[in-house]
């Protein structure tokens, strides 16, 4: 293509371009992760180097950054320049950029956007963006919505800043029970006691047995973490703990619904959870083939009713069941979709019938292969 100055106009619109010969860069500009735990009105550091692709360090450079606040809405997006500057690399190639966090949350992103021009007159741009949020630290809690006893692993967790750099210090945690709700339905939880509150260190674990050896109901753990400037961050997070052998809901609700066995084989049963705290119909149907092959009714009181289902041959790949029911005015329903297991496919081997691994130079030899299957 020719290089120069080029105009593309289309009806109403135009837009002017430039076409260079393409010139292999000589230099990059790293960023390093911010460390620091941060928040708005905060001061922080960027720290970054401009490096020679041939693995020295570029010194000396002129840098020339804007600092960036976006913030978006549904409708809206808002962008500002929040500070401009020229700095220069130091003789190790290094720089380090001053950020004055805004100080209301008008803004929840921040974009840096660095150009370099080194003494022969190349030019690269890069750019390193993090977010804002009203808390200094985010956590990241692994196998919080594992309710069911029976599966329950041990709970991780991990804290970050916004810039995803792990953040390791003690974690204060607490136990609490939650009171069992007076009517069906509500949500307005109180806290019956306090169970237990311990430190973790990093990389400790809330251990499953723990919570498995806890009455079914509903509990609250409570974290609580200092970040490098003193401040106290907390996060809670409530769950309900019941067991696939409970008789009884763990607390009070029209519709307690838990899908247990969602893949069978052709004999095998699918089974599905279910319960309330008061007395219910319920019509179960099963779908195969686009076409109802099974209708019931279940009939609960106060109770929770393991449901099992035969999987048969005819039903093919996958089946539908479907359970509703109604309550106050209000309909209930629920789909479980259950799939055949499949018999897992031997696979073929390729081995070696037979092998010599010490043969003279310039002679035949013959080596067989079979397949074999698993």
């Amino acid at each position: 293509a020719l290089s120069g100055n080029f105009h593309l106009e289309c009806k109403s619109s135009s837009h002017y371009f430039k076409v260079e010969e393409y010139k292999r860069p000589t230099f990059e500009i790293l960023f390093d992760n911010i460390k620091e735990t941060y928040t708005y009105g905060d001061t922080i550091n960027l720290h970054g180097i401009v490096k020679n692709y041939s693995g020295s360090v570029s010194r000396n450079t002129t840098l020339k950054y804007s600092i960036k606040g976006n913030q978006y809405a549904r409708y809206n997006f808002k962008e500002n320049t929040l500070d401009f500057k020229e700095i220069s690399t130091d003789e190790n190639g290094e720089f380090n950029i001053t950020i004055h966090l805004p100080k209301s949350n008008d803004y929840s992103q921040i974009i840096v956007d660095v150009m370099a021009t080194d003494n022969k007159g190349e030019s690269h741009n890069e750019t390193k963006s993090f977010f804002l949020n009203k808390e200094s630290l985010e956590f990241a809690i692994e196998n919080e919505f594992l309710n069911q006893k029976e599966s329950l692993k041990d709970i991780t967790i991990n804290v970050y800043n916004h810039d995803h750099v792990k953040y390791e210090a003690p974690v204060s945690v607490t136990l609490q029970k939650i009171k069992d709700i007076e009517k069906i339905n509500d949500k307005n939880y109180k806290v019956e006691k306090e169970i237990w509150t311990k430190t973790l260190q990093p990389n400790e674990v809330i251990a499953s047995s723990e919570l498995k050896s806890l009455a079914s109901g509903r509990y609250r753990l409570i974290f609580k973490i200092k970040d490098n400037k003193g401040r106290e961050i907390e996060n809670t997070k409530d769950f309900l703990l019941y067991s696939i052998y409970d008789k009884k809901v763990p607390e009070k609700t029209y519709d307690f619904y838990v899908p247990i066995v969602t893949q069978c084989k052709v004999g095998e049963n699918a089974t599905i959870l279910l319960g309330s705290s008061d007395k219910s119909y319920v019509l179960l149907q099963i779908f195969a083939n686009n076409n109802i092959v099974d209708t019931k009714w279940i009939n609960i009181d106060n109770e929770i009713k393991t449901i099992n289902i035969p999987y048969l041959k005819e039903y093919g790949n996958n089946i539908n069941v479907t359970l509703t029911f109604a309550k106050e005015s209000e309909l209930y329903t629920h789909t479980a979709n259950i799939t055949l297991k499949k018999e897992p496919k031997n696979k073929p081997i390729l081995g070696f019938e037979s092998f010599r691994d010490l043969v003279t130079p310039g002679s035949k030899e013959k080596w067989v292969l079979k397949l074999k299957a698993d």
